[in-house]
């Protein structure tokens, strides 16, 4: 495996992280050893990036198909996944929640140039 973007999950028992060879998938790492196990998978594309939540309780992550990047949300299992965004063409170059979990901050276009909030998303 080669992971990329390791993070702590948030009970600080598991690390969460994507893998250059499985580019569809979030993975989990127990720190007590084990095999990684999936959180979730897309059918196509790669994921770029994820972000938990600032309460634990959700994952934000930016999904790119060919050259077209979208904002999901799912549960922490990775159940419960949700488009937030429906860009047919253009990138998200990075993506973070609000410190109270309730809006995102994206950038989003052919350059690093405009910063977007969401807000009333589900």
């Amino acid at each position: 495996m080669h992971a990329l973007a390791v993070d702590w999950d948030p009970s600080g028992n598991s690390l969460t992280f994507l893998d250059s060879a499985s580019p569809t998938t979030l993975f989990s790492q127990r720190t007590q050893g084990g095999t990684p196990g999936p959180i979730l998978q897309f059918q196509d594309g790669e994921i770029v990036a994820y972000r938990w939540s600032p309460d634990g309780k959700r994952i934000l992550l930016i999904h790119r198909v060919d050259r077209t990047s979208n904002l999901w949300v799912a549960s922490g299992d990775g159940t419960d996944l949700v488009q937030v965004t429906g860009f047919a063409t253009g990138t998200i170059f990075a993506a973070k929640w609000t410190r109270d979990g309730r809006e995102i901050v994206y950038t989003y276009g052919t350059d690093m140039t405009d910063a977007v909030l969401i807000s009333h998303f589900r």
